[in-house]
């Protein structure tokens, strides 16, 4: 009578090791599923956001006149989180147009903050592209708060000098321009 327990003890539990291993594959299952619906669903919205932005990105160049535009002159970051700036420089000799780039000043706008702003706040630039067959010039670049920074507003001041590589006059043709990218870190 006693054998006859321990047979049932143990169908018992094996019928539970069973039921638990398929109820976690098929949790497992429904997990992967949920997962994939919900991916599939925000791919076109990133489609469509990238598109939108290549369309802004085109209308910002129609509208620039100036010697040198930027997109955006004002940032509101958290620390790590990177913003991507457009600068879009004219080229209005009409010439083979050399553009050094340097970024010039970095400063806290309140005077409590620490002095190191350029720790602080990384400015890193992309390799220029030309547009419209040399009239103009585009430059991305990224701001990024590091973990340094503090909850305040940076200022940096970032110099382009075009240069015509090609003046036969060196008349010394071409502009030299300073952009002010305020960035606020919250």
């Amino acid at each position: 009578m006693l054998f006859g327990k321990k047979r049932g003890s143990i169908s018992l539990s094996v019928n539970s090791i069973v039921v638990i291993i398929l109820a976690v594959t098929l949790l497992g299952l429904g997990l992967v599923f949920v997962n994939s619906v919900f991916n599939e669903g925000t791919e076109p919205l990133s489609d469509i956001s990238n598109r939108q932005n290549e369309e802004n990105r085109k209308q910002f160049l129609n509208d620039c006149n100036d010697n040198v535009c930027v997109d955006f002159s004002k940032i509101k970051l958290e620390r790590n989180n990177k913003k991507q700036l457009y600068v879009v420089m004219n080229n209005k000799d009409d010439c083979s147009l050399k553009v050094d780039i340097e970024k010039s000043l970095c400063r806290s706008v309140d005077s409590d903050a620490n002095d190191d702003c350029d720790r602080d706040i990384l400015v890193e630039f992309i390799t220029p592209e030309i547009i419209e067959n040399r009239k103009k010039l585009g430059v991305f670049f990224r701001v990024t708060p590091q973990n340094t920074a503090i909850k305040t507003n940076y200022v940096n001041y970032i110099k382009f000098t075009g240069t015509c590589e090609d003046d036969p006059n060196n008349d010394q043709s071409g502009f030299t321009e300073t952009i002010r990218i305020q960035t606020e870190v919250e």
